[in-house]
């Protein structure tokens, strides 16, 4: 009984220690990266200029946007009547489903040039934040206490997943140290070149 005692005393002491430390390790915080990209100040403004810049273009694409679908769901709907017709060739049938899919397929790369200069100028715009992205975080979670940050996608399960977010504190962070950015990318630009630049610029520093 007394060999008993003295094992339960000692768990319950290692129990008594041990609770400080879990309450302090228990400091994981969830972080949608891109989102707080998308959500700063900086790149919100940049992106509400870039649309008014592409305004006509915009108008453009969504109009030949709507001539597409037009032109396809008829081209769907011929297909799908000729089908249902008795005794249906079913070579012809193959030939104008080959036609539809080719003509869905050009659609979309037509779209694409429409999208092509915004794409990429957002790209420009969500990388030019995207700099100051870890000294964010970095502040963010020293700023909550955090030891640990994780993809929203990596969480099983939260039981207060609002005090465990800390993205709305990185893009107060983010804010704080960058205010506004540029949304004509230069000449030759890459996804990447701006990220790689700063990377560079950063070595002395860190030297």
């Amino acid at each position: 009984m007394f060999k008993t005692m003295t094992t339960a005393a000692a768990l319950a002491a290692l129990t008594a220690a041990a609770a400080p430390a879990f309450a302090q390790a228990n400091t994981v915080g969830v972080l949608d990266a891109q989102g707080a990209i998308r959500s700063s100040q900086a790149y919100q403004a940049a992106v509400q200029q870039l649309r008014t810049q592409y305004a006509t273009q915009i108008q453009q694409r969504e109009q030949r946007a709507q001539a597409l679908q037009t032109e396809l769901q008829q081209l769907a709907q011929q297909l799908q009547t000729a089908a249902q017709q008795p005794n249906a060739d079913q070579n012809a049938l193959r030939q104008q489903q080959a036609q539809l899919q080719q003509r869905q397929q050009a659609a979309q790369q037509e779209l694409a040039q429409y999208d092509q200069p915004i794409a990429r100028a957002e790209a420009y715009i969500a990388e030019q934040v995207q700099v100051q992205l870890d000294a964010s975080v970095r502040a963010a979670m020293q700023a909550t206490g955090t030891e640990l940050a994780v993809r929203p996608e990596a969480v099983l399960l939260a039981l207060n997943p609002d005090a465990a977010n800390i993205t709305d504190d990185t893009v107060l962070q983010l804010n704080q140290r960058i205010q506004s950015v540029q949304i004509t990318p230069p000449e030759g630009w890459q996804p990447g070149q701006t990220l790689s630049a700063a990377r560079q610029a950063a070595q002395p520093q860190q030297q």
